[in-house]
C-alpha cells in the first residue's frame, strides 16, 4: 500500500516534494486556465457526480495544516500546504466546469461531512489514511472522466486534475511510510486491512 517512489523521510528530506508542488504551480500559472468560454455539455448524472467532487476538493485544509505543523517537520508541513492550494485549485477548476455546462455548486454534500469527520477522529496518520481512499477514488474517477470523450472541456479539466492527483498518492504514501514505520509488522497489516475496507465500501 505505502510504496513510494522517492525519499520523503523528515530532517527536510521533503524538501524534493516542496520543490515539486511549486514547480507544477508555476507551470500552471504559465498553461493558464482551459477555454471556459466553449462550454461543456454535460448530462444530468454527471453534474451530480461532479458536484460531490467539486464539494470534496473544496476544504481550507486547516485541520491536515495543523497535524502537519504538529508533526515537527517544516519541510513536510510547506508540501502539506502547497498540496491543499492544489486541492482547492481542482475544487476552482471544478466550479468553473460545472458552471460552463450551466450548473452550480452545491454548499455541502453527506458523504464529504463523514469523511471530514472521519478524518478529524485522531491524528495525522489516520487523516491520511482516510485522505487517501479519497485520493485513490479521485484517480479512478478522473481517468474515466478524461477519457471518457464525453465532451472536449470535460477531459481537459480531468486531465489536468488527474495529473496532480497522480502526484498526491505517492506524496501521501511517503508520509505513511515514515508514520507507521515504527509500529510492529502485526499492527501495519491490521491498518492495512482496515484502509481496504474502508477503500471497498468507498
Amino acid at each position: 500500500m505505502f510504496k513510494n517512489t522517492r525519499d520523503g523521510g523528515g530532517d527536510g528530506r521533503y524538501a524534493s516534494w516542496t520543490r515539486d508542488f511549486e514547480s507544477e504551480r508555476e507551470r500552471r500559472a504559465r498553461q493558464g486556465d482551459p477555454e471556459w468560454a466553449r462550454g461543456a455539455a454535460l448530462p444530468p448524472a454527471l453534474v451530480r457526480s461532479l458536484r460531490r467532487f467539486q464539494v470534496g476538493e473544496n476544504g481550507d485544509g486547516a485541520e491536515l495544516i495543523g497535524k502537519a505543523d504538529r508533526a515537527g517537520d517544516p519541510t513536510y508541513a510547506a508540501a502539506a500546504r502547497l498540496f491543499v492550494a492544489e486541492e482547492r485549485n481542482h475544487a476552482r477548476l471544478l466550479a468553473e466546469l460545472l458552471a460552463a455546462g450551466g450548473a452550480g455548486t452545491l454548499e455541502a454534500h453527506w458523504s464529504d461531512t463523514a469523511f471530514v469527520r472521519l478524518r478529524r477522529l485522531l491524528g495525522l496518520r489516520l487523516e491520511l489514511l482516510v485522505l487517501m481512499v479519497a485520493e485513490v477514488v479521485a484517480l479512478r474517477y478522473y481517468r474515466t472522466l478524461r477519457d471518457g470523450r464525453v465532451d472536449p472541456l470535460l477531459s481537459e479539466v480531468a486531465g489536468r486534475v488527474l495529473a496532480d492527483e497522480e502526484r498526491h498518492v505517492p506524496f501521501h504514501c511517503a508520509r505513511l511510510r515514515e508514520g507507521f514505520a515504527h509500529l510492529p509488522g502485526p499492527a501495519r497489516r491490521l491498518a492495512t486491512a482496515g484502509w481496504r475496507a474502508l477503500l471497498a465500501g468507498a
